[in-house]
């Protein structure tokens, strides 16, 4: 951990990185070790995410615990994803954990409720295994890490329109996907 917070300037921030470090370890290493089953490669992963965290503390700081528990889930999730399948390990499964119904079903934060109240879950889950990879992966940021546009744009690496017009261009992909089914 002591090269982690070397980067960080003060010295309020490294405690308040301590802290959060010491919060959410666990969490992070049973959540990569559940979806990668190697607890070295798990460690690894929590300790990218970590780096990235630290590497941005700035902005993450501003966070409450509760919220960086979900975004740092959030993360750590992703680059099991990667590591997966750079090592084509698996298929990325959409299920409940990936994106939960609550999230989309939710007026407030689920711009897909629309689709909710004319489909099952079901058919919804089977129209976002349909999407490619990257798309499946900016829904899981949007829906179950609850990012905003501008989290995606930064942890992707691109500007937020682009999100902004990959989300209209995916909703419009699943509703697409949706009707022609009835």
């Amino acid at each position: 951990m002591i090269a982690l917070i070397m980067d960080i300037e003060s010295d309020q921030d490294r405690v308040s990185f301590q802290i959060m470090y010491e919060s959410t370890l666990r969490l992070f290493v049973g959540v990569a070790n559940k979806m990668i089953q190697n607890t070295d490669d798990a460690e690894d992963i929590v300790y990218e995410v970590y780096e990235k965290i630290a590497a941005n503390y700035g902005v993450y700081k501003k966070k409450p615990l509760d919220q960086m528990k979900r975004l740092g889930v959030t993360m750590v999730k992703n680059r099991c994803f990667d590591f997966l399948r750079r090592r084509k390990i698996m298929e990325i499964p959409v299920d409940e954990t990936t994106i939960p119904e609550e999230y989309l079903a939710d007026k407030e934060t689920g711009i897909l409720h629309d689709i909710l109240e004319k489909e099952s879950f079901e058919e919804l889950k089977e129209a976002v295994r349909a999407l490619d990879d990257e798309e499946r992966m900016i829904l899981t940021y949007r829906y179950d890490g609850r990012m905003k546009v501008a989290e995606i744009a930064e942890e992707l690496g691109v500007t937020q329109k682009n999100i902004e017009y990959r989300l209209g261009m995916i909703r419009k992909k699943l509703r697409d996907m949706l009707e022609d089914k009835q």
